[in-house]
């Protein structure tokens, strides 16, 4: 009887094969375990954020900042000026970097003063996702790098909503113009802590991830805000004290209403760099970005809610809850469930 031996040629396949195999085992697994550390460094930035936001609400009577500023020249008001995280710099222990000179320079974008072109290119770690696939900077014509942020202010819920905060003569999207800009952290002026507990801290979103890498310059006001979704048509169920999407029947997700079922956030957008949405974000106030809320983080998007909780939202979100999610004072508390990681 022949004798079957292994030659060293069989062996070396052999481990191959094993190597391929333990490879195709492992790298998923160490690829999950990376993007989990990654996300849980995102959603400590958020947090620290919310530290820095609510200690500047404590020491500015109760008020939240505004997301940036509006800049009236006489003719007309646009948003521009300092961006929220340049306000709140104190609060984020960046004392290398501040004081910025807020009070001298109008706009930072135009600016040429030397200390605000050095905080242009400077990173700020804690304002950016190690999960981010784009770049984190510009370049101006002169060669300057100008860096980004991956966390923005939520506005409101639309564009149409948004642009309220420029006293616009156009009609708000729904209810009276006293409620719009809809979200808790838009342009021109801060909102009182008291108007978030209409609607409750726990359920009211404050910033939002995105990875933009057109128009995200962190110290800049004209780059600063989001919104959350396309507009929709807006009515006060029967038996309700609050505005919904048209056709909110109470339910959400697989039990919400054919027409609310239909409706899709911007979470639900294909932001990805080269992917079908990019570029088609409204131009609400501001720079129009080319990404609006947004993550590289798989299926799911970080936000910063108002009791300084961040918590990573699917990006199939229902249009309804995430609606309820953003405004501040609609009413609608109660009716929002929990909205967990």
């Amino acid at each position: 009887m022949k004798r079957f031996q292994f030659t060293i040629k069989d062996l070396l396949v052999l481990m191959t094969v094993v190597a391929f195999v333990l490879g195709g085992l492992i790298i998923p697994a160490l690829q999950h375990a990376r993007e989990s550390s990654r996300r849980t460094q995102c959603m400590n930035n958020l947090k620290q954020f919310g530290i820095a936001i609510h200690t500047y609400v404590t020491l500015h009577g109760n008020q939240f900042p505004p997301s940036s500023q509006i800049v009236d020249n006489g003719e007309q008001k646009t948003v521009s000026g300092w961006s929220f995280i340049a306000h709140i710099f104190p609060q984020l222990e960046y004392s290398p970097l501040y004081p910025l000179p807020l009070k001298q320079v109008q706009d930072p974008l135009t600016s040429t003063d030397p200390a605000v072109l050095r905080e242009k290119e400077t990173l700020i770690l804690t304002a950016t996702c190690p999960s981010n696939p784009n770049r984190l900077f510009s370049e101006t014509n002169s060669g300057r790098k100008e860096f980004f942020t991956n966390y923005k202010a939520m506005g409101a819920t639309t564009a149409e909503s948004l642009q309220q905060c420029l006293d616009t003569d156009e009609p708000p999207p729904y209810g009276k113009k006293e409620m719009h800009p809809d979200g808790a952290f838009f342009p021109g002026k801060g909102v009182p802590i008291s108007e978030l507990q209409i609607d409750g801290l726990t359920s009211t979103i404050l910033m939002v991830e995105t990875i933009d890498d057109l128009h995200s310059v962190w110290l800049a006001g004209a780059d600063a805000t989001l919104v959350g979704m396309p507009e929709a048509p807006m009515e006060k169920p029967p038996e309700r004290s609050f505005w919904a999407p048209q056709g909110y029947n109470g339910k959400y997700s697989e039990y919400a209403s054919p027409e609310v079922k239909a409706l899709r956030t911007f979470l639900g957008y294909d932001f990805r760099p080269g992917g079908k949405d990019a570029g088609t974000y409204p131009a609400s106030v501001g720079r129009t970005p080319r990404y609006g809320p947004s993550s590289g983080h798989p299926g799911v998007v970080n936000h910063l809610f108002a009791d300084g909780s961040v918590h990573s939202l699917d990006t199939d979100i229902d249009y309804a809850l995430y609606f309820f999610a953003i405004t501040r004072k609609g009413g609608d508390t109660g009716h929002v469930p929990m909205i967990g990681e």
